[in-house]
């Protein structure tokens, strides 16, 4: 039996890809110009999906090597494109881990200051219910028992018991897209940070003209406080995304 591969997910650029592409009305004198423009779309989505995997790959490869056990989690679920990656290569590996997924399964909040800001950043935008990223994590032969979802603004993170989230972490996958929700998430990871652990950011170069990238900002004042670990950066992600291992001084 063929499994599904999420690399090549039927769900992918499905009605947001249409709402982009109503945005500009198809007219004979444009046409072959605009299916250019999405061709080229869809060109530039393969080899994100394709760089995402393949650092996700040799990310739970070096856990996996290195001996570091515990859970997955993603803060941001968008369109459920992480997650069934994830459970594709942590099937193949001998280390198992259970995965988390973490999401108001609102879209983007209202900005709270002016680093919230981003050109690319709109209210509502990046939505996907939860219902539907259970759809397409089944779709993708991800099975129930290999993931919890939690539904949760990233504002009230703090205000979840602990024991509804995991205590063992491995590998944080942060897609969230304003700082003041990177914040709320390192605040969240500052008790479970452990030695040997991989923190990636999927917008970490996602800057504008005005200021620097939301989640690098979080994270450079995070990483500067004391907490008794420091971050080695271990690769980069497409174009916009880092990934950090975290190491305890003189560990």
């Amino acid at each position: 039996m063929n499994e599904p591969n999420p690399l090549d997910n039927p769900l992918e650029g499905d009605e947001h890809d249409l709402a982009d592409a109503a945005e500009t009305t198809f007219a004979p004198a444009g046409f072959w110009q605009q299916l250019e423009h999405w061709r080229w779309q869809q060109q530039r989505k393969a080899r994100t999906r394709q760089a995402r995997n393949n650092v996700l790959t040799d990310v739970l490869r070096l856990l996996d090597f290195n001996g570091i056990d515990g859970d997955y989690i993603e803060f941001g679920c968008f369109r459920a494109e992480t997650l069934p990656l994830v459970h594709r290569i942590n099937r193949k590996l001998p280390m198992q881990r259970h995965l988390w997924a973490v999401d108001s399964f609102q879209g983007i909040p209202e900005p709270k200051s002016f680093r919230d800001l981003h050109p690319r950043w709109q209210e509502g935008r990046k939505h996907t219910t939860k219902e539907e990223f259970l759809r397409r994590c089944r779709r993708a032969g991800v099975p129930g028992q290999a993931y919890t979802t939690i539904r949760c603004p990233f504002s009230n993170l703090g205000a979840l018991a602990p024991d509804q989230l995991p205590t063992n972490i491995a590998l944080a996958y942060v897609n969230c897209y304003l700082h003041s929700q990177v914040e709320q998430v390192l605040e969240v990871m500052r008790p479970r940070l452990k030695q040997g652990m991989v923190i990636i950011f999927d917008n970490y170069f996602a800057c504008s003209r005005f200021h620097q990238s939301g989640d690098q900002a979080a994270f450079e004042r995070f990483r500067n406080q004391d907490h008794g670990f420091r971050f080695c950066r271990y690769r980069d992600i497409g174009f916009a995304g880092a990934a950090f291992l975290a190491e305890e001084p003189f560990a």
